[in-house]
């Protein structure tokens, strides 16, 4: 009687990874249902309460043309314009707002519940493409244990992110499909999903793309152990002949980009992002620098937002991610040949490039993470313990490859679930400071009622973009909220007459940071150089060495400085606080505040 086949244990079955997996990532997270509206989110709210009229549906929240708050920036430049096409996440927003009221739990329970289907699609999809449920499951392990994703699963602003690779994920699911099956509907489910995934966020433009690399690699929607990746002659006649297979993700594509350049009029003039068209020159330098900066963060647990902060570390990222990318594509060769690996490697070169328009983030390694997640997968899958049960009948792969494969599991994976499960409750304290520290202004802008307040320094480089949003969110009227320094450093004020005085720091950063780049256009700084505003002129004084930020700025008010609707604050280390320059002499001067040590400033709880 010949032996009966051994019944799978529950840990080879497919249904313990459609539980297991979607719970970790809500476990993981679970800390941010406790959160509450951070940071851009209170861009929208402002927009909601007060100019939700002049923004059509169709176009979102995102296409607004007037964020009120920034006028109040005053090294804004004057053609500043950021404008981007996502309805599907705006109307959401919207919706949630208008049932739950200003309610931030419902859409962190929404954030949650699309990160747990990205998770979840992402091991359908390895398993569709690859037939191996194990495969599956490490890839959208590794995908799930990334600390990275904290940041865009907290923000309600983010939840763009998350609507578009759920709906690039499924899109990817359904073309797999009917390139097995062939069936008209299947074909349409896809496209719609692709729509939807445009309609969310940009970095669809990626998934087109993929969609047809995937008709590439896997013409039957899968691969098997015959699969083999070499692209030759036969088989690219093959592939084009097969136009059904690529070119419907193709029309969508021109189809959104002609409709976003002539029916969605508006222009991205920020020096924070870089237009690969306009400018390709700057995007490909830019290119040269970040791109080893993201493949770094991809592949470890170094923060890619660290050279915001601190400018020095980028030449030091960039040797260790080039020494990285060595390794990395060192350790992937033995898989060249097989269609999952280049598949993968081309998807995530393609997710990323988008992301490098602006600098590196943890948010820009979303939909980059879900195909790094396969690639790493495949080579921790090589080593020995996994490689027997997974890939029984494979050839041994090579001793580095195999090395690169325990790094994953030891490096990488382990401390990764380590980190992701306390990341969100260590985040919930610092997400919520910008704010907790301007409330402690607050009891002063609504005492005195002034005309015009006026921030002279601020508690940190993101208070800079937030200050005005988030006290506009706490008065019942509308105020005039004025940021006149927002960077880190040692900042002081001297009075110079009797409606001027100067601002002084002792570094770089005031408005050449990467939050102060946000409101600028162009490059074109220099000592002279004066900024109007309604309610007073600001004369950059002295500019540092490479000339590219201020380091002394002139304020000469329109009214003197007794005139009682001004309200001056100051950041004093620990709160928000009056200052009355009318009382000081001229000439005399004070430090406002030293926030020179900016890993104090991160790691500030109270």
């Amino acid at each position: 009687m010949p032996p009966q086949p051994q019944k799978p244990s529950f840990f080879q079955r497919p249904v313990s990874a459609l539980l297991i997996l979607p719970s970790l990532a809500i476990l993981f997270n679970i800390a941010f249902l406790k959160g509450g509206f951070w940071g851009d989110d209170f861009f929208f709210l402002n927009l909601i309460n007060n100019d939700s009229q002049s923004i059509a549906w169709w176009r979102g929240l995102w296409s607004a043309e007037n964020f009120t708050g920034f006028e109040y920036i005053w090294w804004k430049d004057a053609d500043w314009s950021a404008y981007f096409w996502r309805p599907l996440p705006s109307l959401i927003i919207q919706g949630s707002i208008k049932l739950f009221g200003e309610n931030p739990f419902p859409l962190h329970l929404l954030s949650l519940l699309l990160h747990a289907g990205v998770t979840t699609g992402l091991y359908l999809l390895v398993r569709r493409l690859s037939g191996r449920h194990g495969l599956a499951f490490l890839a959208a392990l590794f995908f799930v244990a990334c600390e990275d994703h904290a940041f865009t699963v907290s923000w309600i602003s983010t939840i763009t992110d998350l609507f578009c690779v759920q709906f690039i994920i499924l899109a990817l699911l359904l073309h797999a499909q009917w390139l097995r099956q062939r069936r008209p509907m299947t074909m349409a489910g896809s496209l719609l999903a692709l729509i939807l995934a445009l309609a969310s966020k940009e970095t669809a433009l990626a998934a087109p793309v993929a969609m047809i690399l995937m008709s590439l690699f896997f013409p039957t929607g899968a691969e098997d152990d015959r699969s083999e990746s070499t692209i030759g002659r036969v088989k690219l006649k093959r592939f084009f002949g097969d136009r059904m297979g690529w070119l419907p993700p193709v029309l969508v594509l021109i189809a959104y980009v002609i409709f976003y350049r002539t029916v969605v009029t508006g222009d991205m003039k920020t020096l924070l992002y870089i237009d690969p068209l306009t400018q390709p020159v700057a995007y490909l330098v830019h290119l040269v620098w970040y791109f080893p900066i993201m493949w770094l963060a991809t592949f470890s647990h170094a923060p890619p937002f660290l050279p915001i902060f601190f400018p020095g570390l980028i030449a030091p990222y960039v040797v260790v991610g080039v020494v990285t990318i060595l390794l990395g594509l060192t350790a992937l060769w033995p898989f060249r040949s097989r269609p999952l690996a280049l598949w993968a490697f081309g998807v995530y070169l393609t997710a990323l490039l988008p992301q490098l328009c602006t600098d590196a983030s943890e948010r820009n390694l979303y939909f980059p993470m879900v195909a790094a997640c396969i690639l790493i997968a495949l080579v921790a899958s090589s080593i020995g313990p996994i490689a027997r049960r997974m890939l029984p009948g494979h050839p041994l792969r090579p001793r580095w490859t195999r090395l690169m494969g325990w790094a994953a599991i030891v490096l990488v994976l382990i401390p990764g679930i380590l980190v992701s499960t306390a990341r969100p409750w260590a985040m919930l304290p610092s997400l919520a400071r910008d704010e907790k520290d301007l409330m402690t202004a607050l009891p002063y802008i609504q005492q005195n009622q002034p005309e015009h307040t006026l921030i002279l320094n601020a508690s940190s480089s993101f208070v800079a973009l937030y200050a005005y949003y988030i006290l506009d969110y706490h008065t019942e009227h509308p105020q005039k909220i004025w940021l006149l320094s927002g960077a880190s450093g040692v900042f002081s004020l001297e009075r110079t007459g009797d409606s001027s005085f100067v601002i002084r720091t002792d570094r770089h950063g005031w408005i050449d940071s990467w939050f102060a780049r946000v409101m600028r256009t162009n490059e074109d700084l220099y000592a002279g150089r004066t900024y109007i505003t309604p309610a007073f002129t600001a004369t950059l004084a002295k500019m540092t060495e490479d000339g590219r930020d201020a380091l002394e700025v002139r304020f000469d008010l329109n009214y003197p400085l007794d005139y009682p609707g001004w309200l001056f604050l100051r950041w004093n280390g620990t709160a928000f606080e009056p200052l009355s320059i009318a009382a000081m002499g001229i000439g005399e001067s004070v430090e406002l505040a030293d926030t020179s040590d900016l890993w104090k400033l991160m790691m500030r709880t109270e």
